[in-house]
């Protein structure tokens, strides 16, 4: 498991690239940038990324391609390399990328003494999961946040901090106030995310979690039809 200042950055060599990809269905000039994007970014932060924003990646012209770069190595480290990057795509491929980058982005310090909420905290294979845990477990937040910082873009933070804040707040007041500092719990992206929220709970069988989900999902949805009336006056 790679750390953020060393472990998880990827030191290492070039691979040989050969002149054409011979992709049929994907532009291979292109195909060729983002597999090289992927193979040489500095972290696997930044390879995820890279797979997120490049389906091409996930294709077979891809997988065909990366094959042919493995076949050109003289360097048995580089071979490795490539061989491990071509799993990853693998597993994004069968799996998602969710679970093909577990346990390659970590936060850097791992605060925590309970070993079996460790185990738990490094299985978390959604964003769903380690909200639930922060929830329960409030001294793995710092963790959490930080492990989500790492997978999303700015946006996605900063509303994934307010969707916690909002759920965390002690009252219906302070839930209401969270509403109104942070405006992008009105958004449709915040109601996505709080239903997929809601499915992983409901998964876990818990009445409390359950229940609570759903007064606040019906109180952001009491806040966001009254600023939609006031939007129309």
């Amino acid at each position: 498991m790679k750390s953020l200042d060393n472990s998880n950055r990827k030191n290492h060599k070039s691979p040989d690239v050969p002149k054409s990809p011979g992709s049929t269905g994907v532009n291979a000039a292109a195909l060729l940038e983002s597999m090289l994007a992927f193979i040489n970014a500095e972290s696997w932060v930044a390879s995820r990324r890279i797979v997120e924003r490049h389906p091409e990646l996930l294709t077979d012209e891809a997988d065909v391609l990366l094959t042919r770069l493995i076949e050109r190595q003289s360097d048995p480290r580089v071979v490795v390399l490539l061989e491990d990057h071509r799993g990853v795509l693998a597993t994004c491929r069968i799996e998602g990328i969710e679970i093909a980058f577990r346990g390659r982005i970590t936060p850097s310090v791992l605060p925590v003494a309970d070993h079996n909420l460790l185990a738990r905290l490094q299985s978390a294979d959604s964003m769903e999961s380690l909200m639930a845990l922060a929830r329960t477990h409030p001294e793995v937040l710092p963790v959490v946040q930080e492990v989500i910082a790492q997978v999303l873009d700015q946006d996605q933070v900063s509303l994934m901090t307010a969707i916690e804040a909002f759920l965390a707040a002690e009252s219906r007041d302070a839930a209401q106030q969270v509403v109104a500092s942070h405006p992008v719990l009105l958004s449709d992206e915040a109601n996505v995310s709080l239903a997929e929220y809601a499915q992983f709970i409901e998964s876990q069988g818990d009445p409390y979690a359950i229940r609570a989900l759903a007064e606040r999902r019906w109180l952001l949805a009491q806040c966001q039809a009254s600023v939609a009336q006031h939007a129309m006056v």
